[in-house]
């Protein structure tokens, strides 16, 4: 059986078998940027509606400095210098290269960012408060469900047509 398990910091946060997918070997490195581009569209969801309004808001002084020095940021959540936004929904990543975007392994794929102060918002250590940065609602792993498992069955229709495409029985 296959299965598809996200983890953040260490703890499962998604971790589902795709029932009835037996496979000697997948090869799912051809639908990576599909999912890469809908975690992107799904964190641009997330920091837009700061955290589906889980976030806890601004204190009043910190937003009032950081109105001074900071004015594009205005009362966004999380995006002082959107550095940490960009890595997560952007690619490209133009703001310093912290967008973690591994999709060179068949069975894995690696997303995230290496924007140091991420893991102290995510997790809420120290004074910082807690605002779950990837926490991905049961839709969102459906959207994820269903790319790979469509990925799936159309590679296994191709294979039976006689195409090679990596999954599937490797006989």
């Amino acid at each position: 059986m296959l299965r598809f398990q996200m983890t953040v910091q260490g703890a499962k946060e998604i971790d589902a078998a795709l029932i009835g997918l037996r496979l000697a070997h997948a090869d799912l490195r051809p639908v990576w940027p599909e999912i890469s581009y809908a975690m992107e569209t799904m964190m641009t969801d997330r920091f837009n509606s700061e955290g589906g309004g889980t976030w806890p808001g601004l204190d009043e002084a910190y937003a009032k400095w950081r109105l001074r020095h900071y004015p594009s940021a205005g009362w966004m959540i999380l995006r002082r210098s959107f550095r940490l936004h960009a890595s997560l929904t952007d690619s490209t990543n133009s703001l310093g290269g912290d967008a973690i975007r591994d999709m060179s392994a068949p069975d894995q794929f690696r997303f995230g960012t290496s924007v140091p102060y991420a893991g102290a918002h995510h997790a809420g250590e120290g004074s910082v408060k807690r605002r779950k940065i990837l926490d991905f609602t049961v839709l969102n792993q459906k959207v994820l469900m269903r790319i790979i498992h469509r990925f799936i069955i159309e590679s296994l229709k191709g294979a039976k047509a006689g195409f090679n495409t990596g999954v599937g029985s490797s006989e």
